[in-house]
């Protein structure tokens, strides 16, 4: 029987790559992975979704979900960004003391599965952003970016100079730095962010982004 696995992502480019990358990858551990963008406003015709301006939106979200959903089958993670997390998130203070970024991030995670307090649910926070993912590769703009050579060629000597593209940290992020290279990035990052992290393949990603790795792995042992 397959495992239900609910992942709540902050916006629509983590959905997008949960949905075209990660579902099909974990559908052969025998997970059947369902994806939810916070829900920031709602409004009598239209609930917007996407951002986490205050810890109550993705609070409300996670909770409401574990609420409809009471099987001990079913398994709750999220995609949330360490980059513009709100200060009134679980464990914020904390985690700001320390300079190690991946104690930092380790530190929110355990406080926010601390205050939901449901064993199933084991929270995900990528540093700093999805777009470090990206920066795993960033030759795979190509695909997406005519007459970039140069651009492209300046992310590739960027990335080179970090540990890990997970170590480009929110003084610069990883987003503003590819906006400056590959003009209005931001713009389309909805649908290019995830094609290019699908091109880039997880194999690499989970090579070059160690905290993603460690995620992934968790998600694949649920099905075991």
């Amino acid at each position: 029987m397959d495992v239900t696995l609910h992942i709540i992502a902050e916006g629509q480019t983590e959905a997008t790559f949960v949905n075209h990358t990660l579902k099909p990858h974990l559908a052969r551990f025998s997970l059947d992975v369902h994806v939810l963008v916070v829900t920031t406003r709602e409004s009598p015709n239209f609930t917007h979704r996407g951002g986490i301006g205050n810890y109550t939106k993705p609070e409300r979200d996670i909770r409401l979900l574990l609420s409809q959903h009471s099987d001990m089958d079913v398994r709750f993670t999220t995609m949330f960004d360490l980059y513009q997390l709100p200060n009134d998130f679980p464990g914020y203070a904390v985690a700001a003391s320390h300079n190690d970024p991946y104690r930092r991030v380790q530190t929110l995670e355990d406080a926010l599965a601390e205050d939901i307090g449901d064993s199933r649910f084991f929270p995900y926070i990528q540093l700093y952003e999805f777009e470090a993912l990206l920066l795993s590769d960033p030759q795979k703009f190509e695909s997406q970016y005519d007459d970039c050579v140069e651009g492209i060629s300046n992310l590739v000597a960027m990335a080179s100079q970090f540990q890990s593209p997970e170590l480009v940290n929110d003084d610069n992020p990883p987003s503003k730095r590819i906006n400056q290279e590959l003009l209005n990035y931001n713009s389309w990052k909805n649908s290019v962010g995830p094609i290019v992290a699908g091109q880039i393949g997880l194999p690499t990603l989970r090579s070059a982004c160690p905290h993603f790795a460690e995620w992934l792995g968790k998600l694949e042992n649920l099905g075991k």
